[in-house]
């Protein structure tokens, strides 16, 4: 029997949205004895559950603002949980953030080396999935192209194709 991977169990998270910005002491304090509660809360996420067995690969699909990135990055310890349990066994990637680290005078080749390193890849395992990597992304003609002359649906498609070369546990 397959081994679970990630464990998500009534995982909910709220956030607090401030009514109006506070800038001085004074506001601060008096805000302290109004009697008004100076935040609405916002609940992302309510009792979310499933597992994930070793192996498996799943897709989080919803509307815009339904928690779905919230929900990633509980999953990659970059967010609590106000309530629920998150069980993680094995490596979290998170792709959360595409193409952090990526430096625009820097050519695609020398940027998929540079982003690979900061995914954990050593130079021999870039130099192994350099050509898969170009594949995948459309982009081999640019290869020796600044990131700052591609376009930002090419950067993506660059930072997406050098990530998914982790291997996931």
């Amino acid at each position: 029997m397959p081994k679970d991977a990630i464990v998500i169990q009534n995982v909910s998270k709220t956030f607090r949205i401030p009514h109006e910005r506070k800038t001085t002491l004074f506001e601060h304090l008096t805000g302290l004895f109004d009697g008004k509660k100076g935040y609405e809360e916002f609940q992302a996420l309510k009792n979310i559950n499933f597992t994930v067995k070793k192996g498996e690969a799943i897709g989080i699909i919803g509307e815009n603002g339904s928690g779905k990135s919230t929900l990633l990055k509980i999953i990659a310890n970059i967010l609590r949980p106000n309530r629920g349990s998150v069980m993680i066994n094995g490596k979290i990637t998170s792709f959360l953030e595409l193409g952090v680290g990526f430096e625009p005078n820097l050519t695609a080749k020398e940027n998929i080396y540079l982003y690979g390193t900061v995914m954990g890849l050593s130079d021999r395992q870039i130099d192994d999935k350099l050509e898969e990597i170009f594949e995948f992304s459309g982009l081999k003609r640019f290869e020796d192209t600044k990131l700052k002359n591609l376009s930002s649906g090419m950067q993506v498609r660059l930072a997406f194709a050098t990530a998914i070369q982790t291997d996931p546990e």
